[in-house]
């Protein structure tokens, strides 16, 4: 159990640093309250894969799948 936690712990940390590079760098005075919350939502499904059940880490990295897609729509609109 505490194996597992512990993996599951460092696989999410893993997925949000690549999702924060991939998403790119911007200073704090720069960020707009769309990216507030969109790395809120991340950090929350990080947070969720960290504590989650083992079986349940797919669905979180296409929860975040997900998300990424919406983003680069939404992005392309405005």
């Amino acid at each position: 159990m505490i194996l597992e936690t512990i993996v599951m712990a460092v696989s999410s940390i893993i997925v949000l640093c690549i999702t924060v590079k991939l998403w790119g760098n911007k200073e704090i005075k720069y960020l707009t309250l769309y990216d507030y919350v969109i790395g809120i939502t991340f950090c929350l499904i990080a947070a969720k894969m960290a504590t989650g059940p083992l079986d349940q880490f797919a669905v979180m990295l296409c929860i975040i799948a997900i998300y990424w897609i919406a983003i680069l729509i939404i992005r392309k609109r405005t």
